[in-house]
């Protein structure tokens, strides 16, 4: 708890003490010393070739340097729990830039001197850096769809044989092949980049011995591994929460047919639609605004695997402009992409 608000040398000392009354009673006493609050000064990184300390410092979002403007942002306190928050925008920064097996160490603490009244300690903070070498794109290439052709696919990733390899520009990509899977029913699409560098053994993280001196050393080869999942269909539309616009209103407005194929896409334009100026209806005067979700339920039923959709509507009274907002909950059987699927 110390440490997360910037107190690293802080200590904590218990104290036992015994109790008349029994041997089995105690008087615990933790007795702490809070010591100095570590300041940034500086961020200082170690092994960075191609890009300098303020690039990289800029990426990081909670240790950084002290500076005019802390006393707004509260820049400067060291937090060691959010560290590796920082590491890994650091990361994606590398891997934006063709820096495929860029790596951050564990940062170290230079003390430069404690404040005259020994409240603060000024520190550098130093974090090693493995860049690796950029690389350009080779081959990329797609495995496992079937329903969606590699023609259809190609197109929608912006990256050509040759350009520095960008991981942005493969989840942009990876976005659209999932709203044309979803609007096809597949929701529980997922497609996971797996690179492959040429002369580079990625056990030993070293050089490929049986590399030839005239094969390229900088070309990583993308495959997109693709798993579509199962195709879902409508089984039976249901609402609740709307106690002022009748079902057939929201009905209407849906995209959607029942035992029609599950089209994600024309859902969240659907519930978007619903808010409105022909759906809104007037209430003593005041504006009804739609704020709608979804909860959807897999059943499987003979082949098909079918889902029912509960639309969760709150209509609340405004005297301004709304908003609408759409939430998808997955249920156990569904996948939700990972947060390190491009890892």
């Amino acid at each position: 708890l110390y440490a997360d608000k910037g107190y690293q040398y802080a200590e904590v000392k218990p104290e036992v003490a015994s109790m008349p009354g029994g041997p089995k009673l105690v008087h615990l006493t933790f007795n702490i010393t809070p010591g100095p609050k570590v300041r940034i000064e500086k961020v200082d990184f170690v092994g960075n070739k191609a890009f300098d300390d303020g690039k990289l410092e800029s990426q990081m979002k909670n240790n950084r340097a002290h500076n005019w403007l802390s006393w707004i942002t509260s820049n400067g306190t060291y937090q060691e729990a959010k560290f590796d928050e920082d590491a890994e925008a650091v990361t994606q920064f590398y891997r934006n830039n063709g820096y495929i097996f860029a790596r951050v160490g564990q940062p170290q603490l230079e003390v430069i001197a404690d404040t005259a009244d020994k409240e603060t300690r000024l520190v550098t903070l130093k974090i090693p850096v493995d860049e690796g070498q950029p690389y350009k794109v080779g081959k990329f290439e797609f495995s496992g769809n079937k329903v969606v052709k590699t023609e259809g696919l190609r197109p929608l990733f912006k990256i050509q044989e040759g350009d520095v390899y960008n991981e942005k520009n493969v989840r942009k990509g990876y976005e659209k092949a999932k709203e044309i899977y979803g609007s096809l029913g597949y929701m529980e699409f997922i497609a996971l980049p797996d690179l492959d560098a040429r002369c580079w053994d990625e056990q030993t993280m070293k050089p490929d011995p049986n590399c030839k001196p005239e094969d390229p050393k900088d070309i990583v080869d993308v495959t997109l591994r693709v798993q579509e999942g199962q195709q879902y269909f409508v089984n039976r539309l249901t609402f609740s929460g709307n106690t002022t616009t009748r079902d057939e209103v929201v009905r209407r407005e849906l995209n959607l047919l029942e035992s029609g194929v599950f089209n994600a896409e024309a859902l969240k334009y659907s519930v978007s639609a619903t808010g409105s100026s022909h759906v809104v209806r007037r209430s003593n005067s005041n504006r009804i605004s739609w704020r709608a979700s979804f909860f959807a339920k897999a059943i499987k039923k003979s082949a098909w695997a079918r889902l029912v959709l509960s639309i969760l509507c709150s209509e609340r009274s405004l005297l301004s402009a709304f908003k609408n907002s759409l939430s998808i909950s997955c249920s156990s059987s569904m996948n939700c992409l990972p947060k390190n699927a491009f890892r």
